[in-house]
């Protein structure tokens, strides 16, 4: 194990529970290859009507795409520096962003990329999320801060002596509960109803492992999850809470049952490079990951599955095929051939 700042932070859509990532603090990003253009371009939110995503860029630009029609819907200047957080709202009309200042824009309008209600802050922002049902969002950098979309200012902050935080979730089953990561390696909880945080855990953390928490009961890991040979840089739940994708430096990313300390799926191609960001659809079926070649990637959430409409035949067919896996995953052979994955060199070399 190694001392590692927390920079991803994800809560379960089960409740009680939160996926927690870690990765090489910023002041160490310089000796690695690439690290010039971490987060540059990235997947950050999945709207809830399933046919949009958005990226945002370091010359302030926020990009607006529909997967589907495989095009760009709406290209927004939203800033004049880094963007560094973009989040949607629980209707999925508009989204926010924030560097030094948070900015709301409508992307259904007859004029896309309308600008709505501004908010100033007197910090750097490093991380924003909005509540699931309510017209309120959070947002972190020195300190945490919660905002009403019609206001410019922030209605409440919380603080509790860390220099910076790096990422901020409200959970979207307990919506009053958020949970924050600091620079000093802790996780923070708080209660929207409650004047000051609940509770602080400093986490000691290898860089390549996921841990999942019951956040009744933060001393012991509920699961260790395993199989990365680099620094996971994020974490995504899929809508069901049953499994969650992880994005790591080792240039992969891997899909892990909620419950298994080993992944079930790996992905990678040649081309890709360090993956940043990943982010599971709403719909269940595509996972998208951003990398820093500055490329969006759609994949299949199960690789095996045939899209489209199937026939009554196919489908039969699908299900008697696994029905068949089902009845015979233990015998030697047929769990061989499940568990077997091709993986780059590079990560065959480190296993």
């Amino acid at each position: 194990d190694c001392p590692v700042a927390l920079y991803r932070l994800n809560f379960s859509p089960a409740a009680h529970q939160t996926e927690v990532s870690s990765c090489m603090a910023p002041e160490n990003l310089h000796h690695l290859e690439g690290s010039t253009v971490f987060l540059l371009f990235c997947p950050h939110v999945i709207f809830p009507n399933m046919s949009k995503e958005c990226a945002n860029g370091l010359l302030g630009l926020v990009w607006v795409i529909a997967w589907i029609r495989d095009s760009e819907k709406v290209t927004v200047q939203a800033h004049e520096g880094f963007v560094r957080g973009v989040c949607s709202r629980f209707c999925g009309t508009s989204f926010l962003h924030d560097d030094k200042t948070i900015r709301q824009w409508n992307v259904e309008a007859p004029g896309d990329g309308v600008r709505e209600e501004p908010g100033q802050g007197t910090v750097v922002f490093t991380g924003i999320d909005h509540h699931q049902r309510e017209g309120t969002f959070v947002t972190c950098g020195q300190t945490v801060d919660i905002w009403d979309e019609q206001r410019s200012s922030p209605i409440r902050s919380f603080s509790w002596g860390v220099d910076r935080f790096s990422c901020i979730r409200y959970n979207p089953e307990e919506t009053e509960l958020l949970a924050s990561c600091a620079s000093d390696r802790s996780i923070v909880l708080y209660g929207t109803r409650e004047s000051a945080p609940l509770r602080r855990v400093i986490m000691q953390l290898s860089s390549n492992t996921l841990y999942t928490y019951d956040i009744r009961n933060l001393d012991v890991p509920v699961n260790v999850h395993m199989d990365h040979v680099s620094a996971v840089l994020d974490v995504d739940y899929s809508p069901t809470g049953r499994e969650f994708v992880s994005a790591s430096f080792d240039k992969t990313f891997r899909i892990f049952p909620k419950d298994k300390g080993h992944s079930r799926e790996v992905y990678h191609t040649k081309r890709m490079q360090h993956v940043i960001c990943v982010r599971w659809s709403a719909d269940n079926k595509y996972v998208l990951s951003g990398s820093d070649e500055m490329n969006i990637r759609l994949w299949k959430a199960n690789a095996s599955e045939k899209l489209g409409l199937l026939s009554a035949r196919e489908k039969a067919a699908a299900n008697y095929n696994k029905k068949l896996i089902e009845k015979f995953q233990h015998h030697p052979q047929v769990k061989r051939i499940a568990r077997h994955r091709h993986l780059p060199r590079d990560v065959l070399k480190q296993k």
